[in-house]
């Protein structure tokens, strides 16, 4: 399903909507609503998704609904999985799929799992740096595209030290992202509230197949 394609000349976020879900429900891409999605493995929630176990234990499962950081799937598509998946290849998302979560349309994405512990700001900050990213505010820009959302629980460092972003609101400079991106009280409630949880883990790596049940919010479940 040649997904950007679909939505040439679809305009509105509703009718993009339709869309998806008429071609999804076609090619068999179409995921249902919470009545199936709430028998799979949940794993924890974030702002923007909740995240389950899939059957290969070396990946994940995310149901995001993309309306709390862009204004149209097509911006989604565009931005947080198109460009997320070239800044940030080694985590890259995989379209599955499409589903509604209690009326919200929803994206559904495979993951590879993190098993790591979380990085302190300074980390991310020379992680970003060496990137090509410099902080700025609350994100990190470069002459090209701008990284929100980079807070301790969405970057972690594996046993042999490796680095991986696993969750970002990337979006490109030239546009109007603010404008997008809905920093609503609710965002920042669960924003703070997230982070709260992350600062009360152990800063070690947690095991997804003993750990699971011992946390709501599974470091690589934050927030997307």
């Amino acid at each position: 399903m040649d997904i950007l394609n679909i939505l040439n000349g679809v305009n509105t976020p509703n009718e993009q909507e339709v869309t998806l879900e008429k071609q999804a429900r076609k090619k068999g891409f179409w995921f249902g609503d919470e009545r199936k999605i709430d028998k799979w493995g949940f794993i924890g929630s974030g702002c923007e998704a909740r995240v389950y176990a899939d059957t290969d234990i070396t990946k994940i499962l995310k149901v995001v609904s993309y309306n709390v950081s862009c204004h149209s799937p097509k911006r989604f598509l565009d931005e947080r999985i198109v460009l997320y998946n070239l800044l940030f290849p080694e985590t890259a998302y995989e379209l599955i799929g499409f589903a509604k979560y209690y009326d919200d349309f929803c994206f559904v994405v495979k993951q590879s799992f993190i098993e790591g512990c979380r990085l302190e700001m300074e980390e991310i900050e020379v992680e970003m740096q060496k990137r090509g990213f410099n902080a700025s505010g609350y994100k990190f820009v470069n002459q090209e595209f701008a990284v929100e959302d980079l807070h301790q629980g969405n970057v972690l460092k594996d046993k042999q030290g490796n680095i991986f972003v696993i969750d970002a609101i990337p979006s490109f400079v030239k546009t109007n992202q603010d404008a997008d991106v809905v920093f609503n009280d609710y965002y920042q409630q669960r924003r703070e509230d997230m982070q709260k949880s992350v600062e009360e883990m152990e800063k070690h790596p947690l095991s997804f197949e003993k750990k699971r049940e011992q946390t709501q919010f599974i470091l690589n479940s934050l927030y997307l």
